[in-house]
């Protein structure tokens, strides 16, 4: 960010949160890198207490506001043309109290149409966020517009319903025979959000806890965290092993795991020793220190000496000398080791150990420890090409064929893939994830890729899971195992790295050609979406006093087309007096948002379509559930007297039901129909 002299605390006495924003100029214009440090200035709080989002590389108009949560825990990130005159615009809303690099959004609005200030709302009554467009901004205030029917505010996502973390132990119940020394149980997250795992307390000594990481840990929805029970005692013992949580926005919850030890003999003591691993090796041009575990593996009481001679000046590494000393049961020794820029590239380590007791040397030592440095990258950098990448699958991006990346092995003989790993980018971009490393074993027996020379086609990856009628004995197909898509659609980077972390090869990919006058990015290839073609087309007859009409199924990336709209209905009142309507509605009364109570004896309803004309057609596309409610999905929609609606619906929902409606609050004084025809292009 650099220095910033005029900043001091005086002038932000009054402010809960400094936002510092830095640009970067990149190429080609307008896009730049965006960068905000959020610090607290909260009392309690210091100054490390910060976030950093991005970079994000964006148009070069970007706004970053804090979401109306309460504490400052939630912000919006968007972006597009101010003043409104390109329409578009992105927006993803985010935590500050986490780093967004280690997290989805929690909600996302990709809208192209969308022209003015975004706002972003926070309902606390049913937990909610929502995303919305033409918002009106007076000083740091942001608030919707309903009161001019043309341009009222209009939500741009499907609202994100917050649900708090919620603990599973599995088992909740763990037996240790007489012979076992440790078991394990999973702590998991089932619930919609963060998990911080505090603690995990076991009753008594008898039995000890190990996480599978330090702990306090937050986890996402559906993330485990292993726990090992080692046994510490003979004794038979019951224990009860307490798991402290703490949800987001929740009181905090603990489980337990009762732990029933049964007793054991006790074993003789037994010296004994591991080494471990029994081989290093290092890349060409790789100096970096490595280590070798010595561990007292002895039963009952036995100690262990070990000892190791120091580097001879003649090697081609480096380790100090472990003078003879004795280890503790279970106490490991480090012996760190670091290649030398000059000597021969191998060289043996000799680890020995002893019965502290008898002095003789224990069973299975001397251990050699065999060193190697300047070992070759099994896949050099530019040996591998990716030669295709279809993101937007026609269909479904998963099935039947769905998303693949194309590989060819540019040499004359096979490369062994074995640690070689293929990234893309998540939205924002630059936040790279790994979709697959490939292990020993990828392609049957090996790894190994033959030569695009002799095989003839590439070796196609597949996102999706193999099918059962697909052959496990194609060397040439990989299959991912994904449930959902991962390429974007909108553009994307494929990187492959191989087992040294080097960048092998890469594929950058935009969904339009570049405007007159500009070029792509340097390796970056157009791939046009498929072309849509309309598969189904259905007359809808909408009953005024039906809650909801369904259609057809629709999913994302679909476009739907309402024609033809013809219609009216009557809208009851005493002997008719509410009139009738068109399904264009009535264009000078916008309906109201919120509840409304249109029988003072009755229940509070709404307007599905606050904003826009009452008793006009409308939509909405979601899952009908068997008890016959509907669970929304994407927000309801005005139709009117003709629409065109492109479906964008969020990941891991879909194929969802478009249904079409009245835009009224109370139906069961209504009567007549709406008529009109649906086409359903994909």
């Amino acid at each position: 960010v650099g220095v910033l002299p005029n900043l001091d605390a005086a002038r932000f006495r009054t402010a809960e949160f400094l936002v510092i924003r830095d640009v970067k100029s990149s190429s080609p214009f307008p896009t730049n890198e965006w960068s905000f440090l959020v610090i607290d200035l909260r009392p309690g709080t210091h100054c490390h207490d910060l976030v950093i989002l991005g970079p994000y590389t964006v148009p070069s108009i970007n706004e970053i506001n804090f979401c109306p949560s309460g504490n400052g825990q939630l912000a919006m990130i968007w972006y597009g043309s101010i003043p409104n005159v390109v329409a578009g615009r992105d927006a993803y809303v985010v935590r500050t109290t986490v780093d967004p690099n280690m997290q989805p959004t929690l909600l996302t609005a990709l809208d192209p149409n969308a022209t003015g200030i975004l706002g972003c709302e926070v309902r606390t009554v049913d937990r909610t966020i929502t995303i919305f467009d033409r918002a009106n901004r007076q000083g740091n205030s942001i608030s919707r517009i309903t009161n001019q029917p043309l341009n009222n505010s209009r939500n741009l996502a499907s609202p994100y319903v917050y649900s708090p973390g919620k603990v599973r132990l599995t088992p909740q119940s763990v037996r240790m025979d007489a012979s076992e020394t440790t078991e394990s149980f999973q702590i998991e997250n089932v619930g919609g959000d963060f998990l911080e795992v505090v603690s995990v307390v076991p009753g008594n000594a008898a039995v000890s806890a190990t996480p599978s990481g330090p702990l306090p840990r937050c986890i996402w929805p559906g993330e485990t965290i292993s726990v090992v029970l080692t046994r510490a005692s003979n004794a038979a013992a019951n224990v009860v092993v307490t798991v402290g949580t703490s949800p987001a926005a929740a009181p905090a919850s603990t489980g337990v795991v009762n732990v029933q030890m049964l007793a054991k003999a006790v074993a003789p003591s037994q010296p004994a020793a591991t080494v471990r691993p029994q081989a290093l090796s290092w890349r060409v041009g790789d100096y970096q220190r490595m280590s070798i575990v010595i561990t007292n593996t002895s039963t009952g009481n036995a100690n262990v000496d070990v000892h190791t001679a120091k580097s001879a000046a003649s090697s081609g590494f480096d380790w100090a000398e472990v003078v003879r000393r004795p280890l503790l049961r279970g106490q490991p020794l480090t012996v760190e080791v670091t290649p030398r820029n000059t000597g021969p590239d191998q060289d043996t380590l000799t680890v020995e150990a002893f019965d502290s007791a008898s002095g003789a040397a224990l069973a299975g030592f001397p251990v050699p420890v065999l060193l190697t440095k300047n070992v070759p990258v099994k896949v050099p950098v530019g040996t591998l090409r990716i030669t295709a990448l279809l993101a937007d699958a026609p269909g479904s991006d998963i099935a039947p064929e769905g998303e693949f990346i194309e590989i060819i092995n540019t040499t004359n003989a096979p490369l062994d893939l074995e640690g070689c790993r293929i990234t893309h980018e998540t939205r924002p971009a630059g936040v790279e994830r790994e979709l697959v490393r490939f292990s020993a074993t990828a392609f049957g027996s090996d790894a190994l890729l033959a030569p695009f020379s002799t095989a003839n086609r590439p070796l196609r990856v597949m996102t999706r899971a193999r099918a059962l009628n697909e052959s496990q004995n194609d060397r040439l197909r990989y299959y991912c195992g994904k449930k959902g898509p991962v390429w974007n659609n909108s553009g994307d980077i494929a990187r492959i790295y191989n087992d040294a972390g080097q960048l092998v090869t890469s594929w950058a990919y935009v969904p339009t050609y570049p405007a007159p006058g500009t070029s792509l990015p340097p390796g970056t290839v157009v791939s046009p979406p498929p072309a849509k073609r309309r598969v189904a087309t259905r007359r809808v007859f909408v009953n005024a006093r039906s809650d909801w009409t369904s259609v057809f199924n629709v999913e994302d990336g679909d476009v739907v087309r309402i024609r033809n709209v013809t219609g009216r209905v009557t809208l009851g009142g005493f002997l008719g007096a509410a009139g009738d309507s068109g399904p264009e509605g009535r264009i000078n009364d916008p309906a109201p948002s919120g509840p409304q109570r249109p029988d003072p004896f009755g229940p509070e309803v709404f307007f599905p379509v606050p904003g826009f004309p009452k008793y006009g057609l409308v939509g909405q596309i979601g899952e009908l559930r068997s008890d016959g409610s509907i669970r929304v999905v994407v927000q309801p929609f005005f139709v009117g007297a003709s629409s065109t609606v492109t479906v964008t619906i969020p990941e891991n929902n879909g194929p969802l039901m478009l249904f079409l409606g009245v835009n009224d609050d109370l139906l069961t004084d209504n009567g007549g129909f709406f008529d009109c025809a649906a086409d359903l292009s994909r």
